[in-house]
């Protein structure tokens, strides 16, 4: 897996789409989000992870690896009681699917990313802002 020097500026310019029922919302790492906001607290959220199970490792799967992967943390998410959102993470031409869990707690969905080999996570409460959460899996470079 790179370093998180060299996958840190790439989620960071990375656009989150997030498909609510009615809107498409587009969130940023470190920015606020009013749409969401008022969304989460409608339904009654406290808090919301964004995560994928593609490309582990940063390693490209092939399409159908990934709706594999993607089809085992839908299954995962739900057998643990909360809903999924489909979203999708954008970077130029890269598209990674991925989905909205709002109301879990950032130990758990830090669990399934480590779980689905990923490097890290959005997580965020409604009136903050989406941060990046790491796993151990993305280590920092050697001094």
């Amino acid at each position: 897996m790179p370093a998180r020097s060299e996958l840190e500026p790439l989620y960071r310019q990375t656009n989150y789409h997030i498909s609510l029922p009615e809107r498409l919302l587009i969130l940023h790492v470190d920015d606020l989000h009013p749409l969401l906001d008022e969304w989460l607290r409608t339904e009654f959220h406290s808090c919301y992870a964004f995560i994928t199970a593609c490309n582990p490792g940063s390693r490209r799967l092939s399409e159908t690896e990934n709706a594999t992967r993607m089809d085992q943390l839908r299954a995962t998410i739900r057998a643990a009681g909360y809903l999924v959102i489909p979203g999708e993470g954008v970077l130029g031409d890269w598209r990674e699917a991925s989905y909205l869990v709002p109301g879990v707690e950032l130990d758990l969905a830090l669990g399934w990313a480590r779980q689905f080999g990923q490097a890290a996570i959005l997580w965020g409460r409604p009136g903050g802002t989406p941060g990046l959460h790491w796993t151990e899996e993305a280590a920092d470079e050697a001094p």
